[in-house]
Order: structure tokens, then sequence, then C-alpha cells
């Protein structure tokens, strides 16, 4: 097995730092309260971190040593398991990150441990028994449910509900665009039956061609043509090129949908 180590704190600071300084930088950078502070800082020996590789310790030790504070780094062994059972009440519990000082053990634990509930040992979130004492771990929600899992689930009831709502909302939004490019046909098609009754009041006969009623379509998308004309009558059609839409009307003034 592995050789594991620990971090040991008793309030020692670096030597020219002002311990009120310490403090103010170690609780910013632990995330902890001013009890949990005074507490590390009240001489008595604390761990901080345990049963890790000597590269962990190293880092936690540095973290400690930006703040100005001085840790301390043990290898683990039977004499100082054994002396954890006389260390004074642990820290309170603090309000943050879960890498925070934990009401169980007054030491530190990873966003992706937990305490075994048995020995008190850190252990990984999704681990089933404890690899120190054996002792099966309760599963609390849904304990080490895949967040994938999770997820898939969720997707489950979601699409179902998203495909139901565009089910009902595209049909009716192609729907209210196809009515209102119907009416911007129509509303052109007004206008050249008013040019064409005025040219007709001039002339005494209606005209097939287009220009002369100095006509000129709302949008480009749609196309106005005079079929015929004469004295008599006229003829024509308004096309909107993004729809199958054609609309026919006369010198009657009706309007005529053709679907093609």
């Amino acid at each position: 097995m592995a050789n594991t180590y620990r971090v040991i704190f008793n309030g020692d600071v670096v030597k020219g730092r002002n311990p009120d300084e310490v403090k103010k930088s170690l609780r910013q950078i632990l995330n902890i309260d001013i009890t949990q502070i005074e507490r590390l800082f009240s001489g008595e020996k604390m761990v901080i971190k345990k049963d890790v590789d000597l590269n962990t310790c190293e880092k936690v030790a540095a973290r400690f040593k930006q703040a100005g504070a001085k840790c301390e780094i043990e290898k683990e062994d039977e004499a100082v398991l054994s002396d954890l059972n006389n260390q004074p009440p642990p820290l309170p519990a603090a309000s943050g990150p879960e890498s925070s000082i934990t009401p169980n053990q007054g030491t530190f634990r990873q966003a992706d441990e937990k305490f075994c509930e048995s020995c008190g040992r850190t252990i990984k979130l999704n681990a089933l028994t404890c690899r120190y004492c054996g002792k099966n771990q309760v599963k609390k929600g849904m304990g080490c449910l895949p967040k994938a899992a999770i997820a898939i689930g969720i997707s489950f009831f979601i699409l179902p509900v998203i495909g139901i709502l565009a089910a009902i909302a595209i049909p009716n939004f192609i729907a209210y665009r196809t009515k209102a490019i119907e009416a911007g046909v129509r509303s052109d098609l007004s206008i050249l039956i008013e040019k064409e009754e005025l040219y007709y009041t001039d002339y005494q006969r209606y005209t097939q061609d287009i220009d002369e009623l100095d006509f000129v379509p709302s949008t480009p998308d749609v196309v106005i043509e005079i079929i015929s004309a004469d004295a008599n009558c006229y003829r024509a059609k308004g096309v909107h090129e993004s729809r199958d839409i054609t609309i026919w009307t006369d010198c009657s003034g009706t309007m005529n949908k053709e679907e093609n």
C-alpha cells in the first residue's frame, strides 16, 4: 500500500507576517467563518488534511503559506492515527463550498468526498462501502446515481412535451403567415382596381399596360399582372412568390383565390 500523509496546523504564522492579516487571507482562501478561523489559531494541533499522497499535502501547505500560515506534513502511521481520539471537539460547519472544514472530523474534504458514517474517514462520494472499515454506505437523495442517467431520465420527460408544443404551435404559425401573405396580395389588387377605374374615367377603356397605371406592388415578392383589358373589362391576377397563392380579379371588383 502506498504511503499516505497528513497536514498539521497549530496556529504558527510566517515570520514577519501580521497574524490578523494572515487570518483574513486564510478566511478568503478557505471560505470559512470567523469562528473557524479563531479555532484554527487557538494553538491546538489541528488535522487539515489526512490520508492523501505527499503531493496533495504539499499543495495544501502551499495554500496556507500563501496566506502566511505555516503547516507541517507528517507521514501517517498507527501512532499518528490513534492520537485522533485525543483531539479537541471539531470545528463548527461552515457555509460555502464543500472543500471547507466539516463538522465530522475538524478536517478538510474535497468536493467529491464524504465522511464514512461509521469510522469518520474520508471516502469518495460514490463509494458503496468504506475502504477503511468496510461499512456499507447509506445512499441519500439520488446517491451515486450518475448525472448522465439523471439527464437522460429528464430528457425522456421534457422532449415529448417540447414535441407536443411544437406540433401545436408550428401549424398555427404557418397558417397565420399564409393568411398575412394572402392579405398582402389582396391589398395590392385593391389598389390596381382603383387605378384601372381612374384610367377608365380618363380614357373610356381599361389598359393592359401596368406602367400606364403608375402601379408598383407593395413588396418585391408580390407580382401583379394584367392578363387582358379592353373597353369593356379587364382581368388581372396577383401572385406571391413565396407561397402557391394566386388571386384573380376583374372589372367587377371581385377577387377569387386559386390554389396552385
